[in-house]
């Protein structure tokens, strides 16, 4: 469970970080510093990130429900996804 814990902090970073990179490439599009092409390759990369961020928090779930299984701790899933 640390250990997809901190997967999932690490791609957090990486997810805010995609999130900035993005807004520049948006600008330097607006700007003219780079081509249609290369703001598609980029955006391409960004959606890559996000699946990767996904499975990282599918990860963590998995991990998560796991352990408090093995606790025999019963999960309540109203709670867990806030209702």
């Amino acid at each position: 469970m640390e250990q997809a814990l901190s997967q999932f902090s690490l791609w957090k970073m990486r997810k805010d970080k995609i999130k900035l990179e993005d807004e520049l490439a948006q600008e330097r599009f607006t700007l003219g510093t780079i081509s249609s092409q290369t703001l598609k390759e980029l955006q391409l990369q960004e959606i890559q990130q996000e699946n990767s961020y996904q499975s990282a928090l599918h990860n963590l779930l998995t991990s998560y429900f796991s352990y408090q299984s093995s606790l025999g701790i019963n999960i309540d899933f109203d709670e867990v996804i806030g209702k």
